[in-house]
């Protein structure tokens, strides 16, 4: 019985099952009618690679995988955080490594049973073709074009899809190698800000406590100077005393002798010593010192608030006897000389 052509060349007679799916291949020579449709295992059947990606183009990500390598000088702090993007980097190549291989082992795998089901196809067309007196026929020859165009297709397709694969894996490499880049050089950043920022607070505690001790030197300074400058005037002042108490003391001198024995002033005694014993002096030794005419003033005036004293009724020291009463027996002349 005369065959008829499939749309892809291939022979199938009127005794073939239409309902036998692709891969059914091959037939017995001897019993054609027995035989299984030649069918091409590849016609209108795109391939399916697991990590495949057709139309991937691969990207340029050379700088920033040399960049995720880039030694930086961190401090131990930031050296902890970097040891975790070191892992993800690891685990970027890891993962890289495992995607290329099971790619790798999946194309692989699929063009070699490709290959093998071609041959199949290849194998039962001769055989259909020989058992039915075509072997040499144009007609195989066009349907064995029409298988082996169909498993060239098939086969680009599949490198299509490994070349995609292995384009969008190197694609994530750079990329996720890209972001931990960024990442590493921003740690370093944030490091530089850090001591920047250390660096100014150092700066600015340094000058608060240059500062104060500064302003602790300059009052220590004022101390030292207001207590050189009490101490001047103290000084000052000591000396205006001593110089006070000896224009108050009653100087030596040699023309006017004074003797009080009975008060301990002997002959020759100074106006000071004279000085300290008015209080215990009766007023007829305070009249007649009075009148002595070269009596230093202050001794004159100490002379005179004694006698007033003595004569004034309200005071204490009241002295009821008369001015000029003589108790005693002493006396001094105007020439100073002991009566």
């Amino acid at each position: 019985m005369a065959g008829t052509l499939s749309n892809k060349g291939l022979l199938l007679t009127p005794e073939d099952d239409p309902t036998i799916q692709l891969g059914q291949l091959g037939g017995d020579p001897n019993n054609p009618g027995a035989s299984a449709p030649v069918t091409s295992p590849f016609a209108n059947t795109n391939p399916t690679l697991a990590g495949g990606a057709a139309g991937i183009t691969r990207q340029d990500y050379g700088g920033a995988i040399a960049a995720s390598g880039k030694q930086f000088p961190f401090n131990a702090k930031y050296a902890a955080y970097d040891q975790a993007l070191q892992r993800a980097i690891a685990n970027a190549g890891f993962d890289r490594t495992n995607a290329l291989s099971s790619l790798d082992v999946g194309y692989k795998n699929t063009t070699a049973e490709a290959e093998r089901q071609n041959q199949l196809a290849q194998t039962a067309l001769t055989n259909r073709m020989s058992s039915q007196g075509l072997g040499f026929s144009g007609i195989k020859l066009g349907a064995a074009g029409d298988l082996t165009g169909d498993y060239n297709r098939y086969v680009g397709n599949l490198g299509q899809q490994y070349a995609g694969g292995v384009a969008n894996t190197e694609n994530q490499y750079g990329r996720s190698l890209g972001d931990i880049a960024a990442q590493r050089e921003g740690l370093y950043a944030q490091q530089a800000e850090e001591e920047r920022q250390a660096r100014l607070e150092a700066a600015r505690q340094a000058a608060e406590a240059k500062a104060r001790q500064d302003e602790a030197n300059r009052q220590y300074q004022l101390q030292q100077q207001m207590i050189a400058q009490q101490n001047a005037q103290y000084a000052q002042q000591q000396q205006w005393q001593q110089q006070q108490m000896a224009a108050m003391r009653m100087p030596s001198n040699p023309g006017i002798g004074i003797t009080i024995p009975q008060y301990g002033v002997g002959e020759g005694a100074s106006w000071g010593d004279v000085g300290n014993v008015i209080a215990g002096l009766p007023m007829s030794i305070l009249t007649q010192l009075y009148s002595v005419p070269n009596l230093p003033d202050d001794l004159r005036t100490a002379v005179r608030k004694r006698i007033v004293d003595m004569n004034t009724p309200s005071s204490p020291n009241y002295y009821p006897q008369p001015v000029g009463y003589n108790d005693r027996p002493y006396g001094f002349d105007q020439g100073g000389v002991a009566l």
